[in-house]
């Protein structure tokens, strides 16, 4: 740059100071989307299928104390009317259950968690579901406490149990999944982190380097100007330097 004038070598310099910060806005941007889709993953990958997890858990263990309360009020006084509350919440329970299983189906991406789940969706639709029915179906009619004891409640207890099993795996499973993508997080932020630092720093070299060099080329003429000035009124030579008349038309 030394053939280039004071006004085009600022014109370059100020047009780097704009490079370097677009880049630096822009790496900036970049890595803010990586984070945030870092973050999105885990919560939509782990995070939201394990609430989905603990829900059907719940709504099954409600679904199977209500259907006990179903059981026992079988034959008594006033049976029909809480026969039917007990039904009416399990009803909600099982909408809750199968809203959350079908959630829970849609994000499962490992085969041993697909076998575990198709597992306990199968112990639900073949065994406890229908069984399940069948109580509310005999206490309606009114079958007595004994028989449905004797020989739903053991059906509905195993199965519910079998169930609980297979999802409590699957829960245990995607919370490993979950806390391995937390530290797969930090060591991705760590890695950001590192790159906005030397990005940043890479930065600051360069603009402390072009605020040297433009001081430079703002101070340079100028105190060869003060010195010849300083010369002409001591000595009245008024001459200047080949090579100063060139740093200062410059």
């Amino acid at each position: 740059m030394k053939n280039l004038k004071v006004s085009t070598k600022l014109l370059v310099s100020f047009i780097i100071v704009i490079a370097v910060t677009l880049t630096l806005g822009i790496v900036s941007v970049i890595t803010m989307n990586r984070l945030n889709n870092t973050y999105t993953e885990a919560i939509d990958t782990h995070a939201k299928p394990l609430g989905d997890a603990v829900a059907i858990m719940e709504n099954l263990q409600a679904m199977r104390a209500a259907a006990r309360g179903v059981i026992l009020f079988s034959g008594t006084a006033d049976s029909d009317e809480k026969i039917q509350e007990e039904e009416k919440a399990i009803d909600e329970y099982a909408k809750k259950f199968e809203e959350a299983l079908a959630a829970y189906d849609k994000t499962i991406i490992r085969d041993d968690v697909r076998q575990l789940f198709d597992d306990a969706k199968s112990l639900y639709d073949d065994t406890f579901k229908p069984t399940l029915e069948d109580v509310i179906r005999l206490a309606n009619s009114g079958t007595s406490q004994k028989e449905l004891i004797d020989n739903y409640l053991p059906v509905l207890k195993s199965s519910s149990d079998a169930i609980s099993a297979d999802l409590g795996e699957v829960v245990n499973i995607k919370r490993d999944m979950l806390n391995q993508a937390e530290l797969n997080g930090v060591a991705q932020n760590r890695a950001i982190l590192i790159e906005i630092i030397a990005v940043l720093a890479a930065a600051v070299l360069i603009s402390v380097f072009l605020a040297v060099y433009l001081t430079g080329l703002i101070t340079k003429p100028l105190a060869i100007l003060t010195t010849f000035m300083e010369k002409a009124g001591n000595t009245g030579d008024i001459k200047l330097r080949p090579e100063d008349v060139q740093t200062i038309s410059a």
